[in-house]
C-alpha cells in the first residue's frame, strides 16, 4: 500500500521517559460520575475543573454572582 506523503528523518528526534515530565492535570482536576438522583449543582460540581467545564463553572458562578 503506498501513502501519499514520503517518510521522513527521525534521527534528530529526541526521546525521554514520560514519567518525566511534569503533567498539566492532577486528579483533583478530574470529573467523577453523578448519581442518577444528583441535583443540578451536585452534577455541575462533578464536573472536571478543566477545559470547557471549567468556563462553565465560571459562568454560573459569575451570573449567580451578579444576582
Amino acid at each position: 500500500m503506498s501513502f501519499p506523503y514520503e517518510d521522513f528523518d527521525l534521527s534528530g528526534v529526541k526521546t525521554y521517559p514520560l514519567k518525566s515530565r511534569k503533567s498539566k492535570v492532577s486528579a483533583a482536576d478530574l470529573g467523577r460520575p453523578a448519581g442518577r438522583s444528583s441535583t443540578i449543582a451536585q452534577f455541575i460540581d462533578s464536573l472536571p475543573g478543566i477545559l470547557a467545564a471549567a468556563d462553565l463553572k465560571a459562568v454560573i458562578h459569575a451570573v449567580d454572582e451578579a444576582k
